[in-house]
């Protein structure tokens, strides 16, 4: 991986992580810089075995983003794409206030977010004010962080 930062073969800051299964017995996850014309993968795992149990990849991603951070620097990461298998709050946390990395992960419909939040607003169990916001605003806005 340190051959690829060295040459400057990885260019910009947007990553992405996923994993897919290799048969029954393997899955590979990968963490992937996805801002130049072309992607070019930084750094993987393949589990086996026990590491393949459900919120292991989670585990991963976080030494796999770590791996990179050492070697690239503290800035090298600023937005990391990812399914909903990494809608993790722990991870969330940890990239954002302790790496300064901004996480956009997707959720399938069938989460109610919105719903739980607002609930829990009813509830008066968080305090809670929706907002209406673009997403291509805070991607304009945050776009030069990211490069």
């Amino acid at each position: 991986m340190q051959a690829l930062y060295q040459r400057q073969l990885v260019r910009g800051k947007v990553y992405a992580v996923d994993g897919s299964g290799l048969g029954d017995d393997l899955r590979l996850v990968a963490l992937v810089c996805v801002s130049a014309t072309r992607p070019i993968i930084v750094a993987w795992r393949l589990l086996s075995g026990p590491a393949l149990e459900k919120g292991h990849e989670v585990a991963v991603t976080r030494s796999l983003i770590e791996q990179v951070l050492q070697v690239a620097g503290p800035q090298a990461i600023g937005l990391l794409l990812a399914d909903a298998l990494y809608a993790d709050g722990p991870l969330l946390v940890w990239l954002k206030y302790r790496q300064g990395i901004d996480a956009l992960v997707g959720l399938p419909q069938d989460r109610l977010l919105y719903q739980d939040l607002k609930g829990l607003a009813d509830g008066h169990l968080i305090d809670w004010t929706p907002i209406a916001i673009c997403a291509r605003s805070v991607a304009t806005s945050n776009r030069a962080r990211w490069r």
